[in-house]
């Protein structure tokens, strides 16, 4: 086996920051209306990942534009959240994805 790829450049996106700066910076101006809760789910911030009532929580909330939302359930972002997120990682800062985004990283 001589086969040896050589890496040359690589991407790191951090999820977590670029969730925060759309939670807490611009998710507003992105379009949506709710960063803070989830579509759908119980209990504060719709946070308990009971949608759709088949775990140990039966009860929940939907709402009824989830385009409108950055989160879809506790953990699941919506289509709108998720083309938030690609959109950081495709062209963010270095302080979201790095040392290249995936732009740069295509173009060399």
């Amino acid at each position: 086996m001589n086969n040896v790829i050589e890496v040359k450049c690589y991407c790191y996106s951090s999820l977590y920051l670029s969730g925060s700066k759309i939670c807490g910076l611009i998710w507003w101006w992105k379009g949506l209306k709710e960063a803070g809760v989830a579509c759908c789910g119980s209990g504060p911030y719709r946070g308990y990942f009971s949608c759709g009532g088949k775990r140990e929580v039966k009860d929940y909330e939907l709402c009824e534009n989830p385009s409108e939302y950055l989160f879809f359930d506790s953990t699941h972002p919506t289509e709108s959240g998720s083309r938030i997120i690609s959109q950081y990682m495709w062209s963010g800062n270095q302080s979201i994805t790095g040392p290249y985004n995936l732009k740069t990283l295509f173009e060399e």
